[in-house]
């Protein structure tokens, strides 16, 4: 999918996803994604199974469980996909009420969990490593050192909840850029946050605020096997 279509369909959903995320995060109302297969093979083949539906499937019912236990405030969904090379778009912003991939770009992984992949990973202070699994997002967007940014909460003991007290954040780079990027070989590296292009960090938290849902994914053997939100409920 092209980044610009990407771009138009986020900026038509903006004042949607705004709506009910004033001061504070509103009010959860479970919303459960039926026929997660078929619709995982939809949504994937916008993006032709660069986002492989088995991994959308993943999301899906991490989505919905993260649902039953109270959590996710608007019908979006974030997908970042460790297990890609950071030279490819490997974060993918999904509309639920209408299946549409609405944005998808790079993102960068953190500076202790590899260079051009991202094969290691940790919830500890200082390991500048990133975290995977379930994530909300925080009420609105604040003014940081990197601009811009958006706080993130891990929900998964062990695995990501340490990521507030870490001010592990989603927040712009220059080094996503397309030309750093061709120019080095991989993006740039970050403390542990998931950093885009600053092109886009605008117009993506204003969408993401709110209580949404970010699944961050790498192929963790231990932590599928054992994630409450991967289990078949």
């Amino acid at each position: 999918m092209k980044n610009n279509t990407n771009k138009i369909y986020l900026t038509l959903i903006v004042s949607l996803a705004l709506v009910g995320c004033g001061s504070s995060i509103p009010k959860h109302t479970p919303y459960l994604v039926n026929n997660v297969n078929q619709r995982a093979v939809v949504i994937a083949a916008q993006t032709h199974n660069q986002l492989r539906p088995q991994l959308v499937t993943l999301a899906l019912r991490s989505y919905n469980n993260a649902q039953l236990d109270g959590y996710g405030n608007k019908h979006i969904l974030t997908i970042i996909d460790y297990s890609l090379p950071s030279t490819q778009n490997r974060l993918w912003i999904i509309n639920l009420d209408t299946n549409r991939v609405i944005f998808d770009d790079k993102v960068a992984h953190g500076s202790g969990s590899g260079s051009l992949y991202a094969t290691h990973f940790s919830d500890q202070m200082d390991s500048r490593q990133s975290s995977i699994g379930m994530y909300q997002t925080s009420s609105n967007g604040y003014r940081g050192r990197h601009g811009y940014s958006l706080r993130l909460i891990g929900l998964e003991p062990g695995y990501n909840d340490q990521a507030f007290k870490r001010a592990i954040v989603l927040h712009s780079a220059p080094y996503i850029s397309d030309t750093f990027i061709q120019a080095h070989g991989m993006a740039g590296l970050t403390w542990g946050c998931p950093a885009i292009n600053p092109q886009y960090i605008r117009p993506v938290i204003n969408t993401l605020s709110g209580g949404t849902l970010i699944f961050a994914y790498a192929n963790v053997p231990v932590w599928l096997k054992n994630s409450r939100f991967l289990q078949v409920r």
